[in-house]
């Protein structure tokens, strides 16, 4: 058991020890005999009601009396010369022998001149603080000494403080190996079955930690298949750069311009996936960039598709810009920004087959204060199951939107414009192929 557990026994346990120790206290200082006066009072005036009864109507009415009202306590015991009681009730040894100052008494003779003893015990005596209202047992056979009662209800006290902390303890120390556990690398498992129906703030923590650790163990895996692309990425043009080099000095001839060209394009690709990698992971760092630039986006997307469009005539496609708003600003970091729809636009360019467009659409949604860029390829798009997952880093569809690349390109987007408080998401169009929205928030 854990500290913790044993801080709540304690405090339970005090917490009895101290009401009892109260419970005993206020019947120590309660002033004596405080309640005789009126519970007295109350016992005479009964015991003359049920005389002048007697006296005047007769052990008849005085009866039918009594049978109405037998479960008032203390009883009143109605008894003749013979000491039978008028109900018929068998009358305790004890209420014959008790002493003068414990018991009311009154003697009543009835019209046809019989005589009747009226006796009530009288709760209470001197230094006594609550007077009981029913009349002292005599001792039971067996009975246990008050001292072993205050024990037992010690011990029952301590038991159930015991338990109520190891309940509430449980989840801590269930959470605790869970987290031991989650830092040792083992597997996940949920521990949140593992507490049974309750429901309370402790089970809503052990669903936050299933969830993070969920997270965690995705985001593991995903580094780790992240690793394994890079060191892939990277050993193919190392081993293209390799084998040329091989060759040469296998043929022992100088390095001619088509084997430097080689060379360069591969050395090229290694510094361009090194750097889309670097970019990545200081997107993955969750470090906010500053917003210190108020862009044009407008203008900003006129630069792009001057920029673009010799790649897109490269393959006789065209990009089509239709922009509603020439006046949209909003707060940016350029080079994040540009390197986003840089990487949208060319994903298009590159999967959008031959004599089509690529349709770059910018409007303002006033209503909603945000700035919207869709842009649309007319190639085969993507299965709807895998519209997600062209966000992920190093993803390649194995279908007709395969055309080399690392699958950076999205991924550095996606984490970019969420960067700026924007959305991206894709979704496949009837009669083209797929379109990219973005959603950024304008000035002010």
């Amino acid at each position: 058991m854990g500290r913790l557990f044993w801080k709540i026994f304690c405090w339970f346990s005090a917490t009895v020890i101290c009401l009892l120790v109260l419970l005993f206290s206020l019947r120590l200082l309660a002033p004596p005999g405080e309640l005789k006066p009126s519970v007295h009072q109350l016992q005479k005036e009964r015991l003359n009601a049920v005389a002048a009864l007697l006296q005047h109507s007769g052990p008849g009415v005085t009866r039918q009396y009594l049978q109405q009202n037998h479960r008032a306590l203390p009883r009143l015991w109605v008894l003749n010369t013979q000491q039978e009681d008028l109900l018929g009730r068998s009358v305790p040894d004890f209420i014959l022998q008790l002493p003068a100052d414990r018991q009311l008494q009154q003697t009543v003779t009835t019209p046809d001149g019989q005589r009747y003893t009226l006796r009530m015990f009288k709760p209470g005596k001197a230094g006594k603080a609550v007077p009981s209202l029913l009349p002292p047992l005599p001792p039971a056979e067996g009975r246990p000494p008050r001292y072993f009662r205050w024990l037992v209800f010690i011990a029952v006290g301590l038991l159930a403080s015991a338990w109520l902390a190891w309940y509430l303890t449980r989840p801590v120390r269930v959470l605790s190996q869970a987290t031991r556990a989650l830092s040792r690398g083992e597997p996940l498992q949920q521990i949140r079955p593992k507490l049974g129906r309750r429901k309370d703030e402790l089970v809503s923590l052990a669903d936050d930690f299933d969830h993070m650790a969920g997270a965690l163990q995705h985001k593991q895996e995903t580094l780790d298949q992240l690793l394994k692309d890079i060191s892939h990425e990277l050993r193919s043009p190392l081993t293209r750069v390799r084998l040329a080099l091989g060759l040469l000095e296998k043929q022992q001839r100088p390095i001619g311009e088509a084997d430097s060209e080689q060379i360069s394009h591969e050395l090229n690709r290694l510094d361009d996936l090194i750097d889309q990698v670097l970019t990545l992971t200081q997107l993955d760092s969750r470090q906010t960039p500053a917003l210190n630039d108020y862009l044009s986006i407008p203008d900003l997307l006129a630069q792009l598709v001057d920029k673009l469009s010799l790649e897109a005539r490269a393959k006789n496609s065209q990009l089509a810009l239709q922009c509603d708003d020439k006046e949209a600003v909003i707060p940016a970091n350029h080079e994040l920004l540009w390197r986003a729809l840089e990487n949208v636009i060319r994903n298009a360019i590159a999967h959008t087959p031959e004599d089509t467009q690529v349709i770059i659409r910018a409007v303002t949604e006033s209503a909603a204060n945000t700035f919207r860029i869709t842009v649309t390829d007319m190639g085969a798009g993507v299965e709807e199951s895998r519209l997600e997952d062209i966000f992920n880093p190093f993803v390649r569809l194995d279908n007709a939107r395969r055309r080399g690349g690392y699958g950076l390109g999205l991924a550095i987007a996606q984490r970019a414009i969420q960067q700026h408080h924007g959305s991206i998401s894709a979704r496949n169009i009837a009669g083209a192929g797929l379109q990219i929205d973005i959603q950024l928030p304008l000035a002010g």
